[in-house]
């Protein structure tokens, strides 16, 4: 073990980690000043642990002291016994206070050098009393002078043995602590001198017992001396690798964010300007179509990065949405030829991401898997009554089976969740882990999902059902006092009212043409104009849609070479001038944490870059309607106008 640990790499430095420390008088240092105080830091709460255990040796001892001398005439050695009774409970209750706990290596190492000199002054003072109390039940008048002579030394002989012995049970917990103390050479040169300074000025001690008693605590001494030079040395070097850990870890978060953001920013770009081609293409163009699906759904799975990363660490807890079993059902079935898919039109509480990777795998496995031929996949969400306010919503995923792969039974199915397929099966191909299968059965644990898998015939059928929440679709939808008022989402799409005014801000090029012909599609508005060619017009965005926009939209990170640029800053800035329309953020970061910041700052609706055009207008809909109830009282007639609601 200690040969990897002196491989490991310090985190300012590609050297051994062996090499950044050094032995001085006062024990072992990191060469990097900063990394020997961040060190020295913490040290005092790796001390309360060993502090608890050593107090809690100490009570222990001190109270059967205590009750020994108390069934006996109460001397000097029952007054005694208190000091470290007191000692200790001092100790312990110092190792539960905030206060103290940050010095706990200096109280420690105080209560042990004054628990190592109370050993020795309880040797002294029981060689003093112990023979006198011992030679007093031999009367001169039972025993001749050289008898009692022989009995004095006998006492005396085993006397020593006995208090050595004592002496060296009762130095353990000391050296115990001094594993951990930086103290350590300080201690061990008390506990040696002091023993025998005590052995020195006893009375009654014989000088060979008192050199072998001398010699083994020395021995003790040292022996625990070199562990604790061995033990301080260990624990900084663990120190050294989790810092070098941490660094490699955060680096890494860093790096893979960095990726994952530029990855759906590409994915977004490439798949706007196939949409933009599109506009102006009019042969055949269902392939690229597919493709823009593929790309939207790549950003659907890059959104949920966070997700796999709880998942894996099984910290993953289900977050509720109230989602449209519709939208869900299109989103998964774009891009991909069924044979049949029917959606339920009413809304459900449910995980949506859970669900969305469950479902991702059983249609591509469905397409990946099934009959190469005619897979005949179709995907249906159903919904059935369970009581009042709830139902059960049925997903299902079926296709034709592939001849040459084996047939699904039970038992075939858990060696596929276990991961464990058996040898025999020659059938499956070399490139199937069944990683996909066991990973859904996993999230269906965390999340409460019950899934099912069978076939019958040569139809694979699999089901995933969950108990939510459910309400019809357009429940909760208001009616509005004319049709250009009308802000509401329809099955057939959204409705937004005639001639606003979008302000719209990106630093891609390619974006900025994608949302400003998806506007000119879906809204229908007065105007729409794009920001973001330089840094220049990100500085006068606000000033620029104040009194004007109706609703502006902006993009969260705003790269330039100049400096980069928060759209959340902006929306702070929106909100401090009073600006009246709908704030929307428009970002490929969209995980609930950064859904919550983007609402703290100001926005009221947050757009997702995989959004189609169709989806973007509903969303923005939905909004715009929520601002208007929000700021217009029931029995206000609502106006518009191009300096934004009146």
């Amino acid at each position: 073990f200690f040969s990897i640990m002196n491989t490991v790499p310090c985190e300012r430095s590609s050297e051994p980690a062996t090499k950044q420390l050094r032995y001085t008088l006062l024990g072992w240092r990191i060469n990097d000043a900063e990394l020997d105080r961040s060190f020295r830091a913490r040290y005092s709460a790796v001390c309360v642990a060993p502090a608890k255990f050593y107090s809690a040796v100490w009570l222990l001892l001190s109270l059967s002291a205590v009750m020994g001398y108390a069934v006996t005439t109460k001397g000097v050695g029952f007054y005694a016994s208190f000091f470290p009774l007191v000692l200790s409970a001092f100790l312990a209750a110092s190792c539960f206070h905030p206060g103290t706990q940050r010095h706990m290596e200096l109280l420690l190492t105080i209560v042990v050098i004054l628990l190592t000199l109370f050993n020795a002054g309880t040797f002294y003072l029981n060689m003093q009393i112990g023979v006198p109390w011992n030679m007093s039940r031999f009367s001169s008048a039972d025993y001749n002078t050289n008898q009692i002579h022989e009995i004095q030394t006998l006492c005396s002989e085993l006397l020593t043995w006995l208090l050595a012995c004592v002496h060296i049970i009762l130095h353990l917990p000391q050296l115990f602590a001094m594993l951990y103390l930086s103290a350590d050479q300080l201690i061990a040169v008390i506990s040696v001198v002091s023993f025998l300074c005590t052995l020195l000025l006893s009375p009654h001690v014989v000088a060979l017992n008192a050199f072998l008693s001398c010699g083994a605590v020395s021995f003790l001494s040292l022996i625990f001396f070199f562990f604790a030079f061995q033990f301080k040395r260990f624990l900084m070097l663990h120190y050294l690798a989790g810092r070098e850990l941490e660094r490699s870890f955060e680096a890494s978060r860093k790096a893979d964010s960095v990726l994952n953001h530029s990855l759906k920013n590409r994915m977004a770009d490439a798949a706007g300007e196939v949409e933009l081609f599109l506009d102006t293409y009019d042969g055949p163009h269902q392939v690229l179509l597919e493709c823009v699906s593929s790309l939207r759904r790549g950003m659907q799975l890059c959104q949920h990065r966070q997700a796999y990363v709880d998942l894996a660490a099984g910290q993953y807890a289900p977050r509720l949405t109230l989602s449209s079993l519709h939208d869900f059902g299109l989103s998964l079935a774009s891009g991909r030829k069924l044979v049949k898919k029917e959606f339920s039109r009413a809304s459900a509480a449910f995980d949506p991401i859970a669900c969305e990777m469950i479902l991702e795998n059983a249609l591509s496995n469905a397409f990946k898997h099934g009959c190469l031929d005619r897979p005949d996949v179709s995907f249906t969400i159903s919904t059935a009554g369970v009581d009042e306010g709830s139902c059960r919503v049925q997903f299902t995923v079926t296709n034709r089976v592939s001849p040459a792969r084996p047939p699904l039974t039970d038992e075939y199915i858990r060696r596929l969740v276990t991961r464990s397929p058996c040898r025999s099966e020659s059938r499956v191909p070399v490139s199937s882990d069944h990683l996909g299968l066991s990973h859904c059965f996993m999230i269906a644990r965390v999340c409460g999902i019950t899934l099912s898998l069978n076939q019958h015939a040569d139809v694979v059928t699999f089901v995933a059902e969950v108990i939510a929440e459910v309400r019809a679709e357009g429940q909760t939808l208001p009616s509005a006092e004319s049709a250009n008022e009308v802000v509401a989402i329809e099955q057939d799409g959204p409705v937004l009212p005639v001639g606003l005014c979008f302000h719209f801000l990106d630093d891609s090029a390619v974006a900025r043409r994608l949302v400003v012909s998806q506007l000119m599609r879906f809204a229908a508005p007065v105007s729409v104009k794009a920001f973001g060619e330089s840094h220049f017009e990100v500085e006068e965005f606000v000033s620029a849609s104040i009194n004007v926009a109706d609703i502006v939209i902006m993009d969260e990170n705003l790269v330039y070479a100049s400096g980069t640029y928060l759209g959340s800053d902006l929306l702070v800035q929106f909100v401090e001038q009073g600006f009246r329309g709908l704030l929307c953020t428009r970002s490929a970061n969209c995980s609930a944490e950064d859904v919550d910041k983007y609402h703290s700052k100001g926005a009221h609706c947050v757009l997702m870059k995989d959004m189609s055009g169709w989806e973007m207008m509903k969303s923005i809909a939905h909004s715009y309607r929520k601002l208007l109830q929000e700021q217009c009282a029931p029995s206000r007639r609502l106006m518009f106008s191009r300096q934004g609601i009146i």
